[in-house]
């Protein structure tokens, strides 16, 4: 059981690392597509 739970819990970080690499990427490629606008 506590392998398990630590298994888990690694793939809930990687998976939480993960949204955060996606969200800084969704937020650099909006900056860079406001940046001809302005």
């Amino acid at each position: 059981m506590k392998t398990k739970s630590i298994q888990s819990i690694g793939i809930i970080k990687k998976i939480n690392s993960g949204i955060r690499n996606f969200s800084n990427v969704i937020k650099t490629q909006v900056l860079f597509y406001d940046l001809p606008k302005y």
